[in-house]
């Protein structure tokens, strides 16, 4: 049963989440800002202003002491999560911020971005300590391992990397197509999968590719930005 409607924000509401101890719940809006409620009673406690465009994502750091938003002004924002107050604005990707999150200590923060970067954030003083690229589409999801070893990005066009963030390196690419099956490209280009994904590769002057053109779930026509 529904529990309670949460009003008041002026636009599509792109992302929501909840505090690690489940007291309370953000939320991020295309009217460019950020709101916190009051979990069990749905009451707004503050709304959090500063982004020039749509909220796209919401982050709280494990502790609940910082909460992360991104935007499709191309920044992320970090804000006291008691206070509400603006922390520090993050700024260098070249386009849209999708996606944003913490490691499970706190230490870093990843942001994904429509400028097929992923980038890695001291989660202290919002110093860039990486940035990584090679991505074939833009990024619209970042997931850390929950031992913070690993960084996983998936991207509009249908493949998911695996980051060894430490070091920097792409540990390997995944395509999931939507009948279930699936096939892994490494770095020496190597590659491997179930037959059924397999099957899906062509080479070309010696190269083996994913053939996108038959498969309209790798089409970028028919995926957006």
């Amino acid at each position: 049963r529904l529990l309670r409607r949460l009003e008041g924000h002026g636009g599509a509401v792109w992302s929501v989440a909840w505090r690690g101890d489940g007291l309370w719940l953000a939320s991020g809006s295309g009217d460019r800002t950020v709101r916190v409620w009051e979990a069990e009673s749905g009451r707004l406690l503050r709304t959090l202003e500063g982004h020039t465009g749509w909220v796209l994502s919401v982050a709280w750091r494990g502790d609940g002491a910082r909460l992360a938003s991104g935007s499709n002004d191309k920044t992320v924002r970090v804000w006291d999560g008691e206070s509400g107050r603006l922390v520090r604005t993050l700024e260098g990707h070249g386009d849209w911020v999708r996606s944003v999150a913490w490691r499970g200590d706190g230490a870093r923060l990843a942001s994904g971005s429509a400028d097929r970067t992923v980038r890695v954030w001291d989660g202290e003083s919002g110093r860039l300590l990486r940035t990584l690229e090679g991505h074939g589409d833009s990024v619209r999801s970042v997931a850390w391992r929950g031992d913070g070893a690993r960084l996983a990005a998936s991207c509009a066009d249908g493949s998911m990397v695996i980051w060894d963030v430490e070091r920097g390196e792409r540990m390997a690419t995944q395509w999931q197509f939507t009948d279930g099956a699936w096939l892994n490209q490494f770095p020496d280009q190597s590659y491997d999968g179930d037959a059924a994904g397999k099957s899906r590769l062509y080479f070309v002057d010696g190269w083996a590719a994913v053939p996108s053109r038959l498969y309209p779930e790798l089409d970028r026509s028919q995926r957006g930005g």
